[in-house]
């Protein structure tokens, strides 16, 4: 083995797990092991620019023994199925017995590993001891917990009950600490209106909006309605849904709550097989989102505006349905809007317009080899007329 002080690169172990093990143990070294699968652009920026940082070298080689895994072999596919492996290169930190202590994900820069390393070295931050106390039920630091809730969710795991307990222990001038401000706004998008950290987010809005920028702000207002709208529509309780729709009105910015109600509610409302209300919803909502649509706001109406097309013979339904596309395409020349407008003139009546649109989509679609199947069974159904 290199000696620490003068290598240049990360030493990696190769060799047998049990072996290294007993090195491990032999050294009172941790093990450090990275994930990789042979294709993977971003395991390969590892290998370049962090393995082979000189700092990275002398830390990791000075307290851990380091081991490459294929995701393809026998220890591979442990690891990935026991350690909820998403994503990679992945990277686990062991105790010289094989316990794991901590982990973390994908492409990371040097400082960040660095900081990986420092953070496996400790149990105030080693993720799985953390997750140990928390699943015997012993009451962590405020610190812990933040440590805990940090390191979950970088590994894709969010622990809500875990979470609640965090936020009864939380003053709001704990908000000025960078990490505090951190693990807050990632429970916050990941959070519902029942959670703990939603009230403490009302009590203290003024102070989030002062701490926290707009885009910020309006991500953790998406998450929070997001979360707590998509359980609803889970258990398809039209009460639930509604109280909940009130609860997040009165908090979330109006342009933002109206937004929101343009994509949920019709959705719920479909589910529950009301399609009066959902149109009523859309139609209402609809001039809400015309002063600054998003990309997602003009694919729901084109979206909408297919259902209608496809499940409505109701004209004051179909005119309405060919606005909302109408002002997509006004927006965004998109053909598959263009394609839902030349059905929507059909089906109107209005067999010329439809002709028009259905022609140049058709042309579209065959210089970039989609299928016309359908564009051309409108044009043949129109010259019946």
């Amino acid at each position: 083995m290199i000696h620490p002080l003068i290598a240049q690169k990360v030493d990696f172990y190769e060799g047998e797990w049990e072996e290294l093990l007993k090195e491990a143990k032999q050294k009172n070294l941790q093990v450090y092991v990275g994930v990789f699968t042979p294709h993977c652009e971003s395991c390969k920026e590892m290998d370049r620019h962090v393995y082979g940082d000189k700092e990275v070298a002398l830390f990791y080689n000075e307290h851990f023994i380091s081991y490459k895994v294929s995701v393809h072999s026998d220890l591979g596919s442990f690891i990935v199925s026991n350690y909820n492996i998403r994503s990679f290169p992945a990277h686990l930190y062991f105790s010289s017995n094989g316990k794991i202590l901590h982990q973390a994900k994908g492409k990371i820069p040097v400082n960040v590993f660095l900081e990986k390393g420092e953070e496996a070295l400790s149990p105030s931050t080693q993720l799985y001891t953390l997750r140990q106390k928390v699943d015997d039920g012993e009451d962590l630091s405020l610190n812990e917990y933040l440590n805990y809730t940090l390191a979950s969710y970088e590994t894709g795991v969010m622990d809500h009950s875990t979470n609640d307990k965090l936020f009864t222990l939380l003053k709001p001038e704990d908000l000025n600490n960078k990490k505090v401000k951190s693990a807050v706004s990632q429970i916050l998008y990941n959070s519902d209106v029942n959670s703990e950290a939603f009230r403490f987010f009302v009590q203290y809005k003024p102070l989030f909006a002062d701490i926290y920028s707009p885009q910020k702000m309006n991500k953790i207002y998406r998450g929070l309605a997001k979360n707590t709208l998509s359980s609803s529509m889970k258990v398809k309780d039209i009460q639930s849904f509604e109280e909940k729709m009130e609860q997040l009105k009165k908090v979330l910015p109006n342009t933002i709550a109206l937004r929101m109600a343009f994509s949920y509610e019709p959705r719920f409302f479909l589910s529950m097989g009301n399609d009066e209300k959902a149109f009523l919803s859309i139609q209402n909502n609809f001039r809400y989102i015309q002063s600054k649509p998003n990309p997602s706001e003009l694919n729901k109406c084109n979206d909408w505006a297919w259902y209608y097309y496809q499940h409505s013979d109701k004209t004051e339904q179909l005119e309405e349905a060919l606005k909302w596309v109408t002002f997509s395409i006004s927006k965004q020349k998109s053909f598959s809007y263009l394609d839902t407008q030349a059905h929507l003139y059909y089906k109107l009546g209005r067999y010329q317009d439809s002709e028009n649109v259905a022609r140049m989509v058709q042309k579209h679609y065959q210089e970039t080899g989609r299928d016309t199947k359908a564009i051309s069974q409108l044009l043949s159904n129109i010259k019946v007329h």
